[in-house]
């Protein structure tokens, strides 16, 4: 799904990974230090989740040199049908975005499917020197990523793959279906986001960086998030007021992202 141009003064390109496909990431701040990459979630893009919500602003008052990367088949990345996707794969875009950053270290950050695709990362590329994740929670440690006891992926991959009108198809999943084509996306390749979403074990044990937990206290795909801070070597945890669409937008979200990515 498509959201307005940021307000926020930045730079569009695209990146070009091993698979063919171009990234479209946009760049905010000073280039100073050391970059901070975002990482989004199912079915939304970066304006909406990173910038709409405050954080981009939040992180670059803070002085950061702030990345921001749409998913393949989100927002204005290429969208293929047939094309690789999951949370696996997402991980390697980004360790392809870093490559190209050209820099020896970054902090990263994610949301929900991006908060399983910043761990993945976390997990295999020394480069990474802090991270912080929201809107996931004892789902990475038990699902092996967003909590499919909540999410219901293949259920979500059903409804998008319905044909208009079906009344088969459970409402809200329905709604969220004609969001997606309003915007401008694909429903068959959120279907087949859905499909790969990532339900391995985590190895959350190769994570040796610090591991900052968000959740909202009233966001079902983040429940008992103290399970996943505890699970993480070097895990914490700060719970903010919110469900899964609005924790982001509380100021203390924003203060929690901006401090776990000092540290």
């Amino acid at each position: 799904m498509l959201s307005s141009e940021p307000r926020l003064p930045s730079e569009m390109t695209h990146v070009r990974v091993d698979d063919g496909l171009e990234l479209a990431v946009r760049r905010f701040g000073t280039r100073a230090g050391l970059p901070v990459v975002l990482q989004h979630g199912f079915a939304g893009e970066s304006v909406s989740e990173w910038v709409d919500s405050g954080l981009v602003a939040a992180l670059v008052a803070d002085g950061r040199d702030v990345v921001t990367v749409d998913a393949r088949g989100h927002g204005l990345s290429d969208s293929p049908r047939g094309a690789q996707y999951g949370e696996p794969r997402m991980a390697q875009d980004l360790a392809a975005l870093i490559d190209q950053l050209g820099v020896d270290e970054v902090d990263v950050a994610g949301y929900s499917m991006g908060a399983v695709a910043v761990l993945l990362l976390a997990a295999a590329d020394r480069r990474v020197r802090n991270v912080v994740v929201g809107g996931v929670g004892a789902g990475v440690v038990e699902c092996g990523g967003v909590d499919q006891r909540v999410f219901k992926a293949d259920e979500l991959a059903r409804a998008f793959r319905a044909a208009d009108g079906d009344h088969g198809v459970d409402p809200a999943r329905a709604r969220l279906r004609e969001i997606v084509l309003a915007g401008g996306g694909d429903p068959l390749v959120l279907a087949a986001v859905a499909d790969a979403m990532h339900r391995d074990d985590m190895e959350l044990s190769k994570i040796d960086q610090p591991v900052t937990v968000i959740a909202g206290d009233g966001d079902a795909l983040a429940g008992r998030p103290a399970l996943l801070a505890d699970a993480l070597r070097h895990g914490r945890l700060i719970v903010v007021n919110g469900d899964h669409t609005t924790a982001r937008h509380h100021p203390a979200f924003a203060e929690a992202l901006v401090r776990g990515l000092r540290s």
